[in-house]
């Protein structure tokens, strides 16, 4: 949570390491707000004055300790003076880029900090570019999203939401509903004039639509989750099915433990990994069975936990053994439309004869599968990717990623369909009036038109420090 600020504070110059922690062959320290060419002069030894600097152009030399230059230098850095108001923030804007030692960072860090810069806060350059007008709430939020983007197809949904794409949907639904509602609150307020208070087919026709589009713009969210988050996948099945083995396979790597002895899996084993541009979570659970000891029990909760909350279920069934009670238990505790069920050890003789008994309970035809030799691997992404039901039809509309957003869209929704009952039933055109404010500030809270410092303050300390 941010602390309270006073309104000076946005006349403060900020300082920040840009780059990830860590050892890295680079690391930027970024430098914002009206000192920042000062603090640079303070700190630069180098064959270019500061004064003579051209904006945007890199500069090879020295940053030494302030105030105490006689100390020697503390890296070789490229500088650059970027001034306002052409910058990220809007503000002036110094950008040093020295090796990528974490020492070498902090010092010059505390240096820029000696030099009358203070650290920034989470988020707060892009909080600057937002309260400069440089970007709306939701392309700042979609800077957040593009840093964690963990998938190709996550990562290009986030550059079009910072690119404006979203905003400019919204902004069109906005616009829209705040033209229909100046012709119902032109009636209330002029009713000498022939101005349609609202009940006629027309303005009945426009709210229906409005209410439309943010309803398609809501359901867009569960694809959006998915591609910003990634697919929960829980590994389930009997133990020794082969469940571990089949997520090593999956994962390329030995991933989690793999045993004879059942019960090996006690707890959820995750594992993150890419494939077909979309990010996937594996979670191996504990097996499922009916006899089993106190810690194997905790596992097994954990595991009915774990079908809960994921998006799809890969169920593993061991493909040399028949069917038996307990398999057919397993069945009863999952929904058939979110799971995918693999018969493993293909290489051995098969047993398992299930494909009956899994279309009556509304399953779809088992996979084949060998983790032991890798067959059937492929298939087995290729159904979780189709499984994932998102659509391949990106391009054609906004997609909405964010929990904030999909409950200020239900929100507008609600009050569209409360306008348009109100116009239907022929109530006084100031209830239908109120309804439309509702539901354009609750859009306009998406794109920052309509705000508050605590939404802002939920928003950005969330951003990592540097951004």
């Amino acid at each position: 949570m941010w602390p309270q600020m006073p309104a000076k504070s946005v006349k403060e110059t900020i300082c920040a390491i840009a780059t990830p922690p860590g050892s890295g062959a680079l690391g930027v320290i970024r430098v914002s707000g009206p000192k920042a060419l000062e603090i640079l002069s303070n700190l630069w030894r180098g064959p270019v004055p500061v004064e003579k600097f051209k904006p945007r152009t890199l500069y090879l030399g020295n940053i030494s300790v302030f105030p105490n230059p006689q100390s020697g230098p503390i890296d070789r850095v490229l500088a650059v003076f970027m001034p306002a108001p052409a910058t990220y923030t809007g503000e002036d804007v110094v950008e040093l880029s020295a090796h990528g030692s974490p020492v070498v960072l902090r010092e010059i860090l505390s240096a820029c900090v000696s030099g009358g810069a203070r650290p920034a806060m989470p988020g707060e350059f892009t909080r600057r570019a937002f309260m400069a007008g440089k970007i709306d709430l939701a392309q700042a939020e979609g800077v957040a999203d593009l840093i964690a983007a963990t998938g190709e197809r996550g990562a290009r949904l986030a550059a079009e939401q910072m690119d404006g794409r979203l905003s400019r949907e919204v902004t069109s639904i906005g616009e829209e509903i705040a033209s229909v509602r100046a012709e119902i609150e032109a009636a209330i307020d002029f009713p000498e004039e022939d101005v349609d208070a609202g009940g006629g087919k027309p303005v009945v026709r426009r709210v229906a639509e409005a209410l439309s589009k943010v309803d398609a713009l809501g359901e867009s969210f569960r694809e959006g989750k998915l591609l910003r988050e990634g697919v929960r996948v829980a590994i389930v099945g009997r133990p020794n099915a082969g469940k571990s083995s089949v997520m090593n396979c999956i994962a390329g790597r030995e991933r989690a433990i793999v045993h004879h002895v059942p019960g090996t899996t006690r707890d959820v084993v995750e594992e993150k990994l890419s494939f077909g541009g979309l990010a996937f979570n594996l979670r191996d659970t504990a097996g499922l069975r009916e006899e089993a000891g106190e810690v194997e029990e905790m596992g097994i909760a954990r595991t009915l936990r774990e079908i809960e909350e994921a998006d799809l279920v890969l169920a593993v069934v061991d493909g040399s053994l028949p069917v038996d009670e307990e398999c057919a238990k397993m069945f009863s505790k999952l929904d058939a439309r979110r799971t995918v069920v693999v018969l493993n050890k293909s290489d051995l003789p098969r047993a398992c004869l299930c494909e009956e008994k899994l279309a009556e309970l509304g399953f779809s035809p088992p996979l084949f599968t060998s983790a032991k030799s890798g067959d059937g691997m492929t298939e087995l992404a290729a159904e979780l990717l189709r499984r994932a039901n998102l659509s391949s039809s990106e391009g054609e509309g906004a997609v909405i990623t964010s929990a904030r957003h999909k409950a200020l869209l239900d929100e507008a929704s609600s009050s569209l369909a409360q306008a348009r009952i109100s116009l239907e039933a022929g109530e006084p055109s100031e209830f239908c009036a109120h309804h439309m404010r509702e539901a354009q500030e609750a859009l306009g809270k998406i794109t920052g038109a309509v705000t508050t410092d605590d939404l802002l303050d939920r928003i950005f300390s969330r951003f990592c420090i540097g951004k």
